[in-house]
């Protein structure tokens, strides 16, 4: 489709010596989804194709993975327990997770609150994730993430030492402000395919 519409543009504003090049290279990016216009770089009035998120492609999440803190000085470890679905995808995901000290002992949180966002949008989701203890020491449920849209998300968890409504972290995208009873924040990077 790309390439037949760059022919019939060619016949009346492209050079003919040009044509079989552009149309080539057009067909070439459109096949291959590399979101380069099929548009003459000098034609700043036609449309360009839209451009493709950069954001790299993470591996599947699973059992023994773990968070990253978002604090300079990280108080706590976040591993993933398991994840349901096994293959992250779009729609509801749920993943339990384990919090532990820096020594490893477990560790139970009094609050965590769980925000899944998309850095590349600048948007969480509008379905409320939660966050409610498991069945071991130390393990929660993180569950309803609606990550709806495929590409790139971040998982947001915000651990407070009192039970505080909206356990929060100021430095942290989704967040206007920091609780002060706030221990850490952890996040891990979730792919959702097409």
């Amino acid at each position: 489709m790309c390439f037949l519409a760059h022919r019939a543009r060619s016949a009346s504003s492209f050079p003919a010596r040009s044509t079989f090049a552009r149309a080539a290279a057009c067909w070439l990016a459109c096949a291959c989804g590399s979101g380069v216009s099929s548009a003459d770089p000098d034609d700043s009035a036609a449309p360009s194709a839209p451009a493709r998120h950069d954001e790299p492609e993470f591996p599947p999440l699973f059992s023994g993975a773990l968070a990253e803190s978002a604090r300079p000085e990280p108080a706590l470890q976040l591993e993933i327990v398991s994840t349901d679905p096994e293959q992250q995808r779009k729609g509801y995901n749920a993943f339990t997770v384990r919090f532990s000290d820096l020594s490893g002992a477990p560790y139970e949180p009094a609050v965590a609150r769980v925000i899944p966002w998309m850095p590349s949008h600048g948007h969480g989701t509008s379905v409320a994730a939660s966050a409610h203890p498991g069945l071991n020491g130390g393990e929660w449920v993180l569950d309803d993430l609606n990550l709806f849209m495929p590409s790139y998300w971040k998982v947001y968890v915000f651990v407070c030492g009192s039970a505080e409504e909206r356990c929060c972290d100021a430095n942290a995208e989704p967040c206007p402000e920091t609780s002060d009873s706030l221990i850490d924040t952890l996040f891990f990077k979730v792919w959702i395919p097409s």
